[in-house]
């Protein structure tokens, strides 16, 4: 039986970058993925001919020189991605009862902007897009630098965004509007942290882009490279155990009963998961239900509306809707009001000036869908016992988050041929997150230590990467891939490399 450098479970960003980076330094790998597709929330599917994105919906820092394009670039990569950049006078548009504002891209136009619309408030916004660049800068691997950031030093990860926003202006309509967009990582008014609301932002105020026909072309290049530099893929490989020797993990234990012998091990699938695959008595008790009771960000409801051939105009650029005017309080829905916020992406035909697909996000909590929690829609678990009642659920909430869509966009209601529905379900079994999580772990200012992990675990050869270590998002899993990467390459020898690549 081959031993590999590296088994990697889970193909998810995080995985599929790792692995890259580590086959380009000669190590054998192997990705091991129990679903068809590579690329968790990279996944795409096909309905009605139209290619509908699962997660990812737009990217920042795409630019010339900036974070993610010199990534990609390092990844040989970059040049084969079909991109097209959002509108830079507003990329994404923040509705609120008040009205609309827009964000700009590059700091300085995002401050300029949103100064026309708060006068009084300019000096506030130049402080406020300054203190943006500074926490980016503050994160070494964001600079494509060597470096690591200890959370408990770190100021910004224990303050909250909601309290570090209010430092910078007074007028209350902006204070939410620079919080418009906290559906990109599920914004907990009590416990956020700045840093997280900071570097998500900023991503996309450097500048914002969208993958022209999904983002599934960034996990199908990034296999092919991993192939290229002697790495394996394999798809329907679920990994249900694992098994150790002194002190070691040395297998991987498919649920078909194959065996992966590695010498390290990472794992790019949520901490709870990975934990209980652990051999008994490798990991203390006491360690794995502390690490369980860490609270998850809540899953999302998405209404995939496939459009009217020639009947929406194609927007180049993001709408997030609020029913009320505090936007903290879009998770804290009852069932009478759901939604109180959504988050509307568009896509379309190269060749064609309307939108092809919208996508229509709003936060949800799990307990709505717990009735059906039993049945599961992946191989090799695959139950399809949801019934009429589920279907019936799901229309009445793509009703309803139509309407909303309809009253912030006139006419779009009459635009939709068609429309399928994501829950915390299928987030649950297409990506692998407990009770449907979007985000993962959700990252607690009031204690950032506890929410925010290092790729090492309790076992020396066992690492972990993707978005429950530092930052979710296509920036924040990329740099987390790095940061694990480094830790087994040695981090001062990997930036080094990535920098001079440049």
């Amino acid at each position: 039986m081959a031993v590999y450098d590296a088994v990697i479970v889970g193909s998810g960003l995080g995985g599929l970058a790792t692995a890259l980076i580590l086959a380009k330094e000669g190590m054998r790998v192997i990705v091991l993925e129990k679903n068809r597709q590579p690329g968790g929330a990279l996944q795409i599917f096909s309905r009605d001919k139209a290619i509908i994105d699962t997660g990812v919906h737009y990217l920042g820092s795409l630019g010339k020189g900036e974070v993610l394009e010199r990534y990609f670039s390092y990844f040989n990569i970059y040049d084969k991605l079909k991109l097209e950049k959002l509108d830079d006078s507003g990329f994404d548009r923040v509705l609120l009862p008040s009205g609309e504002y827009p964000y700009a891209q590059g700091f300085h136009q995002y401050a300029e902007t949103l100064s026309t619309y708060f006068p009084k408030e300019k000096d506030g916004l130049k402080k406020y897009v300054h203190a943006l660049e500074e926490v980016i800068g503050h994160f070494p691997v964001y600079r494509v630098e060597p470096g690591l950031v200890n959370p408990v030093e770190n100021k910004w990860m224990q303050v909250t965004a909601k309290d570090w926003i209010a430092g910078f202006v007074n007028d209350p309509i902006l204070r939410q509007v620079l919080a418009g967009t906290h559906m990109l990582y599920e914004g907990n008014p009590e416990s956020t942290p700045a840093y997280v609301h900071a570097m998500t932002v900023a991503s996309y105020i450097k500048s914002a882009w969208r993958m022209v026909d999904g983002g599934g072309q960034l996990a199908k290049y990034l296999v092919d490279e991993i192939k290229k530099h002697g790495g394996e893929f394999r798809n329907y490989t679920e990994v249900a155990g694992l098994r150790g020797k002194n002190g070691e993990i040395t297998t991987a234990i498919t649920r078909q009963g194959e065996e992966f012998e590695g010498k390290k091990f990472i794992f790019n699938i949520h901490p709870f998961l990975m934990l209980d695959m652990f051999p008994e008595g490798m990991v203390r008790k006491g360690y794995a239900s502390r690490i369980k009771t860490l609270p998850n960000s809540l899953g999302t409801f998405t209404a995939h509306c496939i459009m009217k051939p020639g009947q929406f105009a194609y927007r180049r650029h993001n709408v997030y809707g609020f029913t009320q005017p505090d936007v903290w309080n879009a998770s804290q829905y009852t069932t009478n009001d759901w939604p109180r916020s959504f988050a509307a992406f568009f896509s379309r035909r190269a060749d064609s000036s309307f939108t092809e697909c919208a996508n229509l996000m709003t936060l949800m909590r799990f307990e709505e869908v717990e009735p059906w929690s039993k049945s599961f829609r992946t191989y090799p678990h695959f139950s399809d016992s949801r019934g009429e009642d589920y279907e019936e659920w799901k229309a009445q909430k793509i009703e309803k988050i139509l309407n909303l869509a309809n009253e912030c966009m006139p006419g779009f209601k009459d635009s939709v041929q068609s429309v399928y529905a994501s829950t915390p379900l299928s987030y649950r079994d297409y990506i692998g997150s407990p009770e449907g999580s979007m985000y993962g772990i959700r990252k607690d200012a009031r204690s950032p230590y506890a929410s925010v992990f290092s790729p090492r675990t309790k076992i020396s050869n066992v690492f972990m990467t993707g978005q429950n270590l530092n930052l979710h998002g296509i920036v924040g899993v990329t740099i987390s891939s790095v940061i694990t990467a480094g830790e087994i390459l040695g981090n001062e020898y990997l930036l080094n490399k990535i920098r001079s690549s440049g």
